[in-house]
């Protein structure tokens, strides 16, 4: 069995999500990762009246929806409406946003309200039996360095909580060379 080689649905955002699928679809992809974050196809404050006909657009012509990647950082109205629809459809996966840290010293005062977010959105992923996988992003974000988000997420139920590992993202971290560590650190929790 192979995975399913999906389109990031944002790459093709000037494409409303009714016709999306067909596009996806003949380019071969078998899936899509829905974007369901402000500027994507399914902004969270238009969930509820726009996901399902989403996800529905493209299950029903056969196509897989294995991740909704979301801007959700804290449990919210938004992250219990989001998570909530999805599991309807059988989403597995969903990647949160980003949470931005300003640099020492304010990391170590945020790192905590970090992973108390982590943990409630894990908790909620949980209740609603779709994993969170942490993108490995840069710019300032809490997760661009794997070895730090491990720390954070290590005492979380891999079940639930693991890494939506960037291959690029990680060697603009490290270097050409620097990848292979964080990737043999997040590959249990790929």
């Amino acid at each position: 069995l192979t995975p399913a080689v999906c389109l990031f649905s944002k790459v093709l955002i000037k494409i409303g999500y009714i016709d999306l699928p067909m596009i996806v679809q003949g380019l071969g992809f078998d899936g899509v990762d829905l974007s369901c974050e402000p500027g994507g196809h399914v902004p969270p404050d238009k969930a509820d009246y726009n996901l399902m006909p989403a996800l529905e657009a493209f299950t029903g012509i056969g196509l897989d929806v294995p991740m909704l990647t979301t801007a959700l950082t804290a449990p919210n109205n938004d992250a219990e409406q989001v998570l909530g629809l999805a599991t309807y459809i059988g989403v597995p996966f969903f990647r949160p946003g980003h949470w931005k840290c300003a640099g020492p010293p304010a990391v170590q005062m945020q790192l905590p309200m970090v992973q108390r977010d982590i943990f409630t959105l894990a908790q909620l992923g949980r209740a609603t039996k779709i994993a969170m996988g942490i993108h490995n992003y840069l710019d300032g974000a809490e997760g661009a360095a794997v070895a730090d988000i491990d720390r954070v997420i290590r005492p979380i139920d891999p079940q639930w909580v693991g890494y939506d590992f960037d291959i690029a993202y990680a060697t603009m971290e490290g270097g050409e060379a620097g990848f292979p560590a964080p990737l043999a650190l997040a590959l249990p929790r790929l």
